[in-house]
């Protein structure tokens, strides 16, 4: 049995400076669904396994294991849109590696550090740190509004896809 965290819908406001585990409480997941091995890495199809797992490898600096959970090609819509000649697009695991400290550079790990994660569901904003329990998509927000990163469920699993646009 595998106790996972998650939220109930009527918190709407928590705590930014706690943790996702002391934020939410806990229920009993089926280990089917949670994710599964494939080339040598986990897959989550839950968030916060992910988040946990995701936030850790930053934390300690283990850039292989974040790169594991990223997809490729990583896109960065942002500078698409207002600065092509500054686009962090990388079309491959070995370029984004190269490139590595100006996506996760201090604002972005400082954000993964204190949760500054939050989803939309249907289409609408949530309130900082809400789980959603239908679509996939997550920002991780950064305090200068770049690179936030996009967090989604391309493949059935979770994966940071890329730096969000903003209109």
């Amino acid at each position: 049995m595998i106790y996972c965290c998650s939220c109930s819908s009527e918190k709407n406001k928590k705590d930014t400076n706690s943790t996702i585990e002391n934020d939410i409480p806990s229920k009993e997941i089926n280990t089917n669904d949670v994710g599964f091995k494939k080339e040598g890495m986990t897959k989550h199809s839950d968030f916060l396994l992910f988040w946990n797992d995701f936030k850790t490898a930053v934390e300690k600096g283990e850039k292989s294991k974040v790169i594991a959970m990223i997809q490729f090609p990583f896109v960065d819509h942002f500078n698409e849109v207002y600065a092509p000649e500054k686009q962090l697009t990388f079309q491959t695991a070995e370029e984004f590696k190269n490139n590595y400290d100006l996506v996760f550079n201090d604002d972005v790990i400082a954000a993964i550090k204190n949760n500054k994660y939050r989803g939309y569901e249907d289409e609408k904003d949530l309130q900082e740190n809400d789980v959603i329990e239908t679509l996939g998509l997550y920002l991780v927000e950064t305090k200068e509004g770049y690179p936030d990163l996009e967090i989604d469920k391309p493949n059935g699993y979770y994966q940071i896809i890329g730096i969000t646009y903003y209109p």
